[in-house]
């Protein structure tokens, strides 16, 4: 029977890391590309979603290259983006922004009036999670 491998790719805050596994899930290979962390003077830090997009693709391409596999033996991929909060036009899949990485701190005064305002234990409540400037509805109103 053919040897057949899995792709996995993990989008973390510093960068693509495309792993090439075997069948058994045993690691062989392992290529990363870093990308840019996008930051101001207010304390905003978000990352290009273009240039993530390349950088998967181009891990992906040198991990097939080097392992001297082809696309036919890798029947699955798996993939973990960090990102939760991007916006998409419909039209084109193209981002409209660039994406809010979970260290920005661009909500964390939305999220202090909420506080304020005593409702932190009903978001609690409704959504299981405590109240943050990590979830992304914060974070793109703080925009």
């Amino acid at each position: 029977m053919e040897k057949r491998y899995i792709i996995g790719i993990d989008q973390s805050t510093q960068g693509t890391k495309a792993l090439l596994f075997d069948g058994e899930g045993h690691l062989l290979r392992r290529t990363d590309l870093p990308h840019r962390q996008i930051s101001n003077e207010k304390g905003w830090v978000s990352h290009d979603l273009n240039e993530i997009y390349s950088n998967t693709v181009q891990t992906v391409k040198t991990l097939v290259t080097e392992a001297k596999s082809s696309r036919r033996k890798l029947p699955a991929s798996a993939s973990a983006p960090e990102r939760d909060d991007c916006i998409w036009d419909r039209k084109t899949g193209e981002p409209l922004e660039y994406a809010i990485v979970w260290q920005c701190g661009r909500a964390s005064g939305i999220a202090q009036e909420i506080a304020e305002k005593g409702c932190a234990e009903e978001i609690r409540e409704a959504t299981g999670l405590q109240l943050s400037a990590y979830f992304p509805a914060a974070r793109w109103h703080g925009c």
